[in-house]
């Protein structure tokens, strides 16, 4: 009777109670199980194999007994039952797939091949020649079943036939001789007169599966005789009629009871292939077996030639009518096979059905002769499984009853494992133990349950046993996987209705238990490693049940997975919130409890926020391309703001904001408390910042959550405690100065960084800071403008406190003598390096307060064009407003006042819409530079102080490198002033901040700076260039040392105004002296084209006309006229002339000065007059190259007196620039106007070296005549 397919009814056990299947499968159901596994291990089917090795049977009815828990007594009396059963029909499957390599037997060079294919007995086995046994090869693909197709196969013996004649085939002597029996399926009348005589047959079949007849029922009990009947070729003769070519039937009073037709059982033929080689046939047969241990599977490979072949014969098996009709049949068989004009035989091969393994085999043989004469080639691909079958009376293909035994027996393994791990039971990897897979395997095999069927049931089992045994789903995705690869590899395979419906039952109530998980993934999958690798492999089985085929047929009308996974998170969201509301916020609490129990609840939406984001968004986005964190925080977001909406006007009513203060409107009933007090608006406090502290994930929201986020910016209190905000303020100064005063009271060194020296006063000063700022954040004013007067407040109480800070510091350091000569006591200096420190890091510490505080954005809004009128009169440290909060009435909102007064200035009244100016900039900007000015200034005199103390040892080297002999290198001469540095800075370095450091090596390179013009200073005069070619060599190792290739400071901070006014006294003093004067000259130059290039001319000296140009190498030069002329004759005009000469001299030695003539009393003189100086290209075409031009009046009786110059580059002449001209375009050349200068500098670095060196006449003559140009 076959099982109903009712699902398992929870009933007890028989057993010791350890199983918990019994709570599905009754006592009786689970008898009849055990004694089907021990059915199943009694008729152990198959060859061992590499996944099922070799199992002793009491090694598996021990584990059987072990996982059923059943005891010795209950064991015997199953195992009694199971040994009364019949034992199964073994059947083996045989499916020809195809042949390769023939030998060609046709004219055309092709054969027409097919193959004869049947059962040989044992007892014939060993008269079948000695053919040597063929190797198969085996496949790349997996066999039949995916476990065990790489094992070795063992070989296998062909046929050859005794008579030694080619043409004699060995399918007749492969005839098998069987024991006659009854089977009720197929109508087969067998009758026998006498008991103790066993009937046999020959049955031979033809190609074709659908002539699959079943062997004849078997005993109950007890070993089966049985008989032969031999089917003897005649050997080559004349007489090819005779009687020995007939068949003996041994017991002959049974000849007469066989008349029934005989069916086709043993002997089986594929179609022809024809003109090919290599055919393909996948054609599939079943054998029934007497004896697998001794039964061969035989099969030949024939050409198809004649009208009427081997072939041909089989294929009239059908009309053979008792064994006399056999008897003419194998006659004609034998006949066609010494025929030479009948089928070409191609090869056989011989199997042993004992060397099957259990999963089956796949393999390509090679074929054989019929004898070790034989020459054969070519190989045959077959696929091989053995099963079984029982004689109930039902349909082969019915086995819904073995597909529940095996889903039973899955869940007693599953049980009987998981109890080995009661502590964990999601460790257990889901693999059962080897007994077990081989109790599943063999009653597989035995009941005809396909690999695909096989996979089914272990989902089903497995995915039942998922909720109740805490299986982790990794064991559920594995299981899954291999499911969806059997059904794509045996798709044509489909499965019964009933099984359909049974893997959607299973499929459906595994989606129903998972995304029970997901909406409670709070409670399930915590952020442990553990649990989130659940939750990983929980998701990967919903997404691949999504794409596997087998979901879409066995559910064709199932939701999407990916969008019912989204409508749990959402209901999970949604129910958490709910019930997290409910224990936070009761329902007749007061104020302040309702105030605190929506801080907690907003604090556990931002926990709750916060793992969606970082833990469970990632696994949902990764593997079912979900967006957990969006669809949890667009739930909670909405019901955030409908459940705080109507809270939050309930709680402003309480906190009024009135010019006058909070208004008591209120009071909690039990303790009298003011519950709109500023005393109660710290809770409402916390209850803003974690508001805040919510926003922030709308930087990680999608855009088109915008429109929650701007709903949340709505739930602000600021409101409810602006004028507590002002209190606190007012508090918090007082208690901030307090604080720096008390830090530096009890100032104490620590250890910060190895080396590096802090004292707690600057740490709790800056600490101070931040938690003011902090404090300002986590308050996230909603308004730009109305927040200025609380930023000012802040920034200048931040100020106050740091120059408070620096003053007690510079006066500690006072204090301790560090200003007089006792600088040399060890404690001081300590003392003075941690003070230093103490400064800068506060220093560094006010210059991030800007940024922190968003004070650029504020003063752009308060400043900008675009600000209402606001008063500004009041400050919330200082005091009450003097006027009207707001002046124009264009605020709407309440309280938005813009305050100042006190400590903060006046922003020059109310800003207007059109008129408006950088007042709230201006304002900050004092503030803020007051500070650092003020701490600039106390670093710079502890810095300057302390480079100061050691001037006098860098002083010493400095003069020892200035008067070292002149024999001595430079490097040599400044190696103690460098090493003198090194053992300062390596004494600084390691005690001080970076920035400390940076400041007192500055001050120590401006004390440098200073000795070194100290030495270019004295006696500049007696001294000769090679002395201050010494000084300039040793400034420029100064400065590479210090620089230290970026290391130290940077080329900017080196190369300071003293520095270039050092660098360049000292590059002076070691120039020549027509060095100087190219210099001089040079600098006159740039001066003249300065003026030329400002665009507007300011001539007070008047105005020199002339044209020049080159050309044949000559110098043409045209003085043409001049105007307003300095006037320098009494009588109010003056007598110039104008003197021209080349630049410099040395360039030009050939070439000597020339001048006009002298133009009587005027100040617009008209000299056209034209002048020649004989120079080559190359000389004009020199950068110092240039022509000077003085004039001059003339004086009868005195000395000349200078009435102005002007110089010109003679690049920019034509003639002598890049592209020469010739003499004809010269007439359309425009004139030139030169301004006339005097020399503004009375102090003229370059005249006062030159005027130094009174040994050199050439210098002195230059200075002197330059003098006399200088303006008095």
């Amino acid at each position: 009777m076959r099982e109903d397919d009712q699902p398992l009814v929870a009933q007890p056990s028989e057993g010791d109670g350890r199983m918990d299947s019994s709570q599905f499968i009754s006592s009786k159901e689970m008898e009849q199980l055990y004694v089907e596994v021990l059915y199943t291990i009694r008729h152990k089917l198959g060859a061992h194999s590499a996944k099922y090795p070799h199992h002793f049977k009491e090694d598996l009815v021990h584990y059987a007994q072990t996982a059923f828990g059943v005891g010795q007594e209950y064991h015997r009396r199953c195992n009694a039952i199971a040994s009364e059963e019949k034992p199964p029909i073994v059947v083996l499957n045989v499916t020809v797939i195809e042949a390769e390599g023939l030998e060609a037997k046709d004219p055309n060079g092709f054969s027409d091949p097919y193959c004869m294919l049947g059962i040989q007995p044992g007892c014939c086995s060993g008269n079948r020649g000695s053919a040597e046994q063929p190797s198969p090869q085996q496949l790349t693909q997996p066999p039949l079943d995916t476990i065990g197709s790489n094992e070795e196969l063992p070989t296998t013996s062909s046929v050859s036939l005794s008579t030694g004649d080619q043409r004699r085939d060995s399918l007749v002597s492969m005839i098998p001789i069987e024991k006659m029996k009854k089977h009720s399926s197929f109508r087969l009348s067998f009758k026998r007169k006498d008991p103790s005589v066993v009937t046999s047959t020959v049955v031979v079949s033809a190609g074709g599966n659908s002539n699959q007849i079943g062997p004849a029922n078997r005993p109950s009990l007890g070993p089966a005789s049985s008989n032969t009947i031999s089917v003897v070729g005649s050997s080559v003769g004349n007489n090819s009629n005779s009687s020995s070519n007939s068949c003996i039937l041994h017991g002959r009073e049974q000849r007469d009871s066989l008349h029934a037709a005989l069916p086709a059982k043993f002997i089986r033929a594929t179609s022809v292939k024809g003109a090919t080689l290599n055919p393909k046939w996948n054609e599939k047969f079943r054998f029934d077996i007497d004896d697998v241990c001794s039964d061969t599977l035989h099969l030949d490979i024939w050409d198809h030639d004649d009208e009427y072949s081997v072939l041909d014969a089989v294929s009239k098996l059908n009309e053979v009518r008792g064994v006399k009709g056999l008897g003419r049949f194998f006659k004609q068989i034998a006949q066609s096979a010494r025929s030479g004009t009948q089928d070409d035989f191609l090869g056989c091969v011989n199997i042993p059905l004992q060397e099957i393994p259990s999963t089956g085999i796949e393999c390509w043989y090679k074929l054989g002769g019929r004898s070790q004469r034989s020459t054969i080639q070519g190989r045959i691909h077959l696929k091989l499984w053995l099963s079984t079958r029982e004689d109930l009376g039902t349909s082969e293909e019915d086995n819904w009853t073995e597909i529940k035994q095996q889903e039973k027996l899955h869940c007693v393994f599953i049980d009987f494992e998981v109890s080995r791990f009661k502590n964990s039971p999601s460790q257990w990897t889901g693999e059962l133990s080897q007994a077990a897979l081989t109790i599943l395997h063999q009653h597989a095999i035995q009941g005809d349950v396909t690999v695909l069927q096989s996979h089914v049931v272990r989902w089903i089992a497995y995915a039942r046993k998922l909720p109740d045994k805490s299986l982790h789903f990794s064991v559920l995705f594995r299981i899954l996987n291999d499911l969806d690869h059997q059904w794509s590899s045996f798709s044509t395979e489909p499965l019964s209705r009933e099984e359909e419906d049974a893997l959607a039952e299973s499929f459906t109530a595994f989606i129903d238990y998972s995304l029970s998980c997901l909406r409670k993934i709070r409670y399930l999958f915590s952020h442990r490693l553990s649990n989130s690798s659940k939750l990983e492999f929980l998701l990967k089985c919903l997404m691949q049940l999504d794409v596997m085929r087998a979901f879409r047929r066995c559910c064709p009308f199932h939701k999407e997975i990916r969008g019912e996974i989204v409508v749990a998170i959402r209901k999970g969201a949604a129910e958490w919130f709910t019930s997290e509301l409910q224990r936070c916020v009761p329902t007749d609490a007061n104020l302040v409890t309702v105030i605190n129990g929506l801080t907690v609840l907003t604090n556990r939406v931002y926990a709750d926020l916060t793992r969606s984001h970082q833990i469970y968004d990632d696994v949902f986005q990764r593997i079912g391309n979900v967006s957990y964190f969006n669809i949890v925080y667009k739930n909670h977001m909405k019901m955030i703001t409908q459940e705080f909406s109507s809270r939050l006007e309930s709680i402003r009513s309480h906190f009024p904001n009135g010019p006058n203060g909070p208004t008591i409107s209120t009071t909690d009933g039990g303790n009298g408390a003011e519950t709109g007090s500023a005393e109660n608006a710290g809770p409402l406090f916390e209850l803003n910042i974690a508001l805040q502290d919510l926003q922030k994930f709308q930087d990680h929201a999608p855009p088109e959550e915008i429109s929650l986020s701007h709903q949340m910016a709505a739930l602000n209190c600021h409101d409810c405690f602006r004028v507590v905000l002002e209190q606190w303020l007012i508090v918090a100064r007082s208690k901030a100065l307090n604080r720096v005063r008390s830090a530096v009271e009890l100032d104490s060194f620590t250890n910060v960084e190895p080396y590096l020296k802090h004292s707690t006063s600057a740490i709790d000063t800056t600490s101070c800071f931040y938690q003011v700022c902090d404090f300002w954040k986590q308050l996230a004013w909603p308004e730009l403008v109305s927040s200025y007067p609380f930023v000012y407040s802040l920034v200048e109480m931040i100020t106050a406190s740091a120059i408070v800070y620096a003053d007690l510091i510079f006066l500690r350091i006072q204090t301790h003598g560090f200003f007089t000569d006792d600088w040399k006591n060890t404690a001081v200096v300590e003392e003075v390096y941690v003070n230093l420190n103490n400064l800068q890091h506060v220093k560094n510490a006010l210059a991030s307060i800007p940024q922190t505080l968003r004070v650029t954005a504020i003063v752009s809004a308060v400043d900008g064009p675009n600000t209402a009128l606001l008063d500004v009169q009041r400050s919330p440290i200082s005091g009450r407003s003097r006027s009207p909060s707001v002046v124009s009435g264009t605020l709407t909102s309440p309280g938005y006042l813009m305050i100042a007064g006190g400590a903060m200035p006046n922003i020059s009244g109310c800003v207007g819409i059109n008129s408006y100016d950088n007042s709230a900039r201006q304002a900050f900007h004092n503030l803020l530079e007051t500070a650092r000015d003020h701490y600039e200034n106390k670093l710079l005199r502890v810095a300057g102080c302390l480079a100061e103390k050691m001037r006098s040892e860098m002083k010493k080297n400095i003069f020892h490198l200035a008067w070292s002999p002149d024999s001595l290198p430079a490097n040599e001469a400044a190696a103690p002033l460098l090493d003198c540095l090194d053992h300062i800075l390596l004494d600084l370095q390691p005690n001080l901040l970076p920035d400390a450091f940076q400041r007192c090596v500055a001050a120590i390179w401006d004390v440098l700076l200073v000795e070194l013009w100290a030495q270019a200073e004295v006696s500049s005069g007696d001294k000769f260039c090679k002395f201050y070619d010494r000084l300039h060599s040793a400034l420029q190792m100064l400065l590479n040392f210090l620089h230290a290739e970026g290391k130290g400071l940077s080329l900017e901070a080196l190369k300071c105004p003293t520095y270039q006014r050092v660098e360049e006294k000292i590059s002076l003093h070691k120039a020549k002296t027509e060095q100087l004067i190219d210099l001089y000259h040079i600098g006159r130059l740039g001066q003249q084209q300065q003026l030329h290039g400002s665009g507007t001319i300011d001539a007070p000296y008047g105005v020199l006309n002339i044209r020049v140009y080159f050309h044949h190498d000559s110098l043409s030069v045209e003085i043409l006229s001049a105007r307003d002329v300095i006037p320098l004759d009494p009588n109010g005009l003056s007598d110039p002339f104008v003197i021209v000469e080349l630049l410099p001299r040395r360039l030009f030695p050939n070439c000597g000065e020339q001048q006009t003539t002298v133009k009587r009393r005027t100040l617009h003189p008209v000299f056209d007059e034209c002048f020649e100086f004989p120079v080559t290209l190359e000389q004009c075409r020199q950068e110092t190259a240039m022509l000077l031009f003085t004039v001059m009046d003339y004086d009868v009786l005195t000395a000349n007196d200078f009435a102005g110059e002007a110089l010109l580059s003679l690049n920019t002449v034509p003639g002598v620039a890049a592209t020469p001209q010739g003499l004809d375009t010269f007439h359309g050349l425009k004139q030139i106007d030169l301004v006339l200068m005097h020399q503004p500098n009375k102090h003229h670095p370059i005249l006062s070296v030159l005027e130094s060196r009174v040994w050199d006449r050439t210098a002195q003559e230059f200075a002197k005549k330059q003098r006399e140009r200088v303006v008095s």
